[in-house]
This record gives C-alpha cells, sequence and structure tokens, in this order.
C-alpha cells in the first residue's frame, strides 16, 4: 500500500515566529508532518541553564503563528 503523507495546511512555515506553552516563542527552523522544531534562543530571556536546549518540538495544536 503506497500511503503519501501530506503536510498539516494549518501548519506555520520555515521562518515564522510561533508563540506557544508559557509564554515561550521560537523560530520555525523545520515543519514535520505532526509538529515543527523551534528555535527559542530567539527570546530575549533564553539562558540555557534555565530554559533548556535551545530547540523544541511544538505539536501544531499547541501553538499560535505571530504576525510579523
Amino acid at each position: 500500500m503506497n500511503k503519501t503523507l501530506t503536510p498539516n495546511p494549518n501548519s506555520a512555515k520555515v521562518g515564522d515566529i510561533i508563540s506557544f506553552g508559557e509564554n515561550r516563542e521560537g523560530l520555525v527552523i523545520k515543519v514535520l508532518n505532526n509538529t515543527v522544531i523551534a528555535d527559542i534562543s530567539i527570546m530575549k530571556d533564553y539562558n540555557f541553564h534555565t530554559t533548556g536546549h535551545e530547540r523544541q518540538v511544538v505539536h501544531h495544536s499547541k501553538y499560535k503563528v505571530l504576525p510579523k
């Protein structure tokens, strides 16, 4: 069976800024079928020691695309 996966039409695009979680923002660097990978090091209060790794995986239903 040849099943073709299509991207979610409601997803962000690479380069979009998204808002998710509790006051987190990130730059979308990769769009996957059910999630996006966002770089959160763009946040002004980002600190690796308190925030954790700079890349976050976020499900399409858990973020909002911010206006440019």
